[in-house]
């Protein structure tokens, strides 16, 4: 309880204390252990009586946070040498320091010997190795700072008094971002014992904190956070009790193990490994471990037994999450991100209640591109769950609240898991909360449903759909996926299996044709789940194209306007035109805020492209189909480059003669096959080439056509083919790809490979 002291003013004028208390209590503390039992209470104001005696007792260091009793302190018949630990004790009724053989050091005592309130305290030193006067703990000075300090110059930190033992407030070292007088040497605080706070964060030039070997205590948080150059935190092992949070982020090896067993608040690590928290067996609030890349398991944690709030563990080298074994309850989330070494969740098997979600995601991390899969395979660790709840809120998930608020259980992006059977008694039996049930981008991705009644614990066999080459469409249960594709299927259930005919590839811009099943199916057909892991494969052939010749032709000057035209013409057989990409490049100084635009003349377009079976109405359709589907821009690749864009105008045939009436085929004939007209605006000198020619861009940049080909119930569609022939102006060498062939296999009537090479071609300009 609280004491209440009365002053009264005699007559004789003498100040008489007169002390009550209700429930006076009275405490003893006899042994160094009970010292520190003492200081983890973190009592800062204590009423009553404490007597710290013994010849055991030999620091007071945890102290440091006591600040005042509203009573008497007795520190009698001790070893001390020294009172640190009593820095910033502010107010003591009585204070009585007797009898300690070796006590000589009383500059802890300024503080409170200084204060304007220590003329009512009652003291006496005697029968100590020194007993100083008041005067003389003042003369004395402080070893102690009373307040907050930061530094962010190494000259900063050459001014700080190198005798300070403690700082009550918080002690922080930073970066001051400009690479010059970055802090690097903190002899400056070799006496240090104690400090309200610590922080070291983004310094760029400091490699040790060996000068900290003697700080024995933090009453608040403890943080270490990306020091570039910072290779040996092992003073750190030195600190006995930490009062806050705790976070380290670095990405090397600190070389420290935490010398105590408990943090009050949140401990956050994102370290290359966690070997310094083998000591802790509590954590107040959330535990956060991420950034593992080298350390493959945590046993490291294997004290620690309940985790008040949210558990996050991430990882890409984990392989067993053993050290949680431990572990029966968490009251907030359960997060396990990134773990794509993970093998299994067996670690997990003490698990029984989760007051938040169970997120398991195992999504690629940009700076991992080069894992491929990962390996978790079942939620077997799971099956001594009992309870889960609602996504918890109160922590910084870095973003991920915003995507899984109100989510009770997300299980995303594991490559190998087809295996549930271990939520199957949490379903059918334990408490779900009610908040959203996400499964998706696994092996196997059930529904509620079949978690519930137990389907997801009959047998399945893993089964690989794939293609020869690799990177081709397949297509199961009439989904679309690139081979090779990974899938799970119950034994004994029937599947489809298809392949389009065609298949081509946008990297390497080159078309397959289907030979055959590996299992000997045909085109389409259906499949039994064997038993044993197996593999089906569509093999493909290259397909053999002839090249197109793509020339600009009838270059012309007009004012500030670039005038030309577009010719394509096949090497050998036809090609029925698809999709294309013309890509051009001229000389960009001679000209100013460039267009370019198509031209139209007399009403109709420049276009001259004429189907297989002409007439004038299908000649004019196709030639405004293809004319008007086409598109120019200047695109931004990194020199603005001159594109025109020819996009099959028509996505469904419904017969051979609407083919052969509609799409533009495209012989051998020479200044036949013209696409249109087109400019570039912007000229802006009388002198100087436009040197307008293909560009030489490459990949995806480059020049490339595509023919029509007929894969099946009247559908054609654009595909790549080889690169064309090289040939000297005026037909320009590009990056050319085109497939030159019939629709229709050689079941089907062959197109007339005839053309009207008398077509009339329009004045090639306009009027001057």
């Amino acid at each position: 309880m609280k004491l209440r002291k009365l002053l009264i003013f005699l007559y004789t004028g003498v100040f008489v204390l007169i002390l009550y208390s209700e429930g006076y209590a009275q405490r003893t503390l006899t042994t160094q252990a009970e010292v520190e039992q003492f200081a983890s209470e973190r009592i800062d104001y204590a009423s009553g009586i404490l007597t710290i005696t013994g010849p055991g007792i030999t620091d007071l260091t945890l102290l440091a946070e006591l600040e005042g009793i509203n009573g008497t302190l007795n520190i009698t018949n001790t070893s001390l040498t020294n009172l640190d630990g009593l820095w910033f004790l502010r107010n003591v009724d009585n204070l009585n320091i007797n009898n300690n053989n070796n006590l000589s050091d009383f500059m802890a005592l300024y503080i409170l010997f200084n204060d304007p309130n220590s003329i009512w305290m009652i003291y006496s030193i005697t029968g100590n190795l020194v007993n100083p006067t008041k005067s003389e703990i003042i003369a004395g000075g402080s070893s102690a700072f009373d307040g907050f300090l930061t530094f962010y110059t190494q000259t900063e930190v050459n001014t700080f008094n190198a005798n300070t033992k403690a700082i009550s407030g918080s002690l922080l070292f930073d970066s001051n971002f400009n690479g010059v007088d970055e802090i690097y040497d903190l002899s400056k605080f070799t006496n240090l014992k104690y400090v309200g706070g610590l922080e070291v964060n983004y310094t760029t030039a400091l490699t040790s904190l060996s000068a900290l070997n003697n700080l024995k205590a933090i009453s608040n948080d403890l943080f270490i956070r990306y020091n570039e150059a910072l290779t040996d935190a092992s003073a750190l092992s030195s600190i006995t009790f930490v009062g806050g949070n705790i976070s380290v982020e670095t990405e090397t090896d600190l070389n420290f193990i935490f010398n105590f067993s408990s943090v009050p608040g949140d401990l956050y690590i994102s370290a290359p490994n966690i070997n310094m928290l083998s000591n802790i067996t509590s954590v107040g609030r959330n535990l956060d471990i991420n950034g593992l890349t080298t350390m493959t398991n945590l046993d490291a944690l294997s004290n620690i037994t309940t985790v008040p709030e949210n558990l996050w563990i991430q990882g890409t080298a984990l392989t067993n999450i053993n050290g949680l074994s431990n572990i029966s309850s968490i009251g907030g989330n359960l997060i396990l991100w990134e773990t794509s070494s993970l093998l299994n969740l067996d670690g997990l098997s003490g698990l029984t209640t989760l007051g938040g979600a169970l997120i398991i995601n195992n999504q690629k991390p940009y700076q991992y591109a080069s894992i491929t899969t990962n390996f978790l395979a079942d939620l077997d660790g799971l099956s001594n769950l009992t309870s889960v709840g609602i996504f918890n809120t109160s922590y910084d998930y870095r973003g991920l609240e915003s995507y899984y608020a109100n989510h009770t259980i997300v299980i995303q992006n594991n490559d190998a898991l087809d295996n549930y059977c271990g939520l199957n008694s949490l379903f059918s039996s334990g408490t779900v909360g009610s908040g959203t049930i996400s499964i998706s981008n696994n092996l196997y991705n059930p529904i509620v449903q079949e978690i519930s009644d137990g389907t997801v614990c009959l047998p399945r066999t893993r089964v690989t759909v794939t293609t020869s080459p690799p990177g081709l469409d397949v297509i199961v249960e009439g989904q679309t996926y690139v081979g090779p594709k990974k899938l799970s299927w119950l034994n004994g259930t029937s599947h489809s299996l298809f392949t389009p005919y065609y298949n081509d590839n946008d990297t390497s811009r080159t078309t397959y044709s289907f030979q055959n099943w590996s299992d000997g199916g045909g085109w389409y057909h259906s499949v039994t789940t064997p038993a044993m892991p197996t593999t089906y494969a569509a093999n493909f052939s290259l397909y053999q194209p002839v090249g197109v010749d793509i020339s600009i032709q009838n270059k012309r000057l007009i004012g500030n306007e670039l005038f030309f035209d577009i010719y394509l013409k096949s090497n050998s057989n036809a090609c029925y035109l698809g999709d294309a990409d013309l890509v051009l490049d001229y000389n960009r100084a001679l000209f100013t805020n460039p267009t370019l635009e198509k031209v139209y003349g007399n009403g109709e377009s420049f276009c001259t492209f004429v189907p297989s079976i002409q007439n004038q109405t299908n000649n004019i359709n196709t030639q405004n189909n293809y004319y008007n589907y086409t598109t120019t821009e200047i695109r931004d690749w990194g020199n603005y480059s001159p594109v025109i864009s020819v996009r099959y105008p028509l996505t469904y045939l419904a017969t051979e003669s609407d083919f052969n009436t509609q799409v533009a085929k495209i012989d051998n004939s020479q200044n036949v096959h013209r696409l249109g007209r087109f400019k570039i605006t912007g000229f802006n000198s009388s002198a100087g080439s436009t040197n307008l020619i293909w560009s030489d861009l490459v990949g995806v940049y480059s020049t490339y056509v595509k023919s029509l080909l007929f894969t099946g119930a009247s559908y054609y569609t654009p595909f790549y083919a080889a690169i064309a022939n090289t040939i000297s102006p005026p037909v320009i060498s590009a990056d050319i790809r085109v497939f030159l062939e019939g629709p229709y296999n050689s079941t089907l009537n062959e197109l007339s490979s005839s053309i009207n090479s008398s077509l009339p071609l329009i004045s090639p300009y306009p009027e001057d």
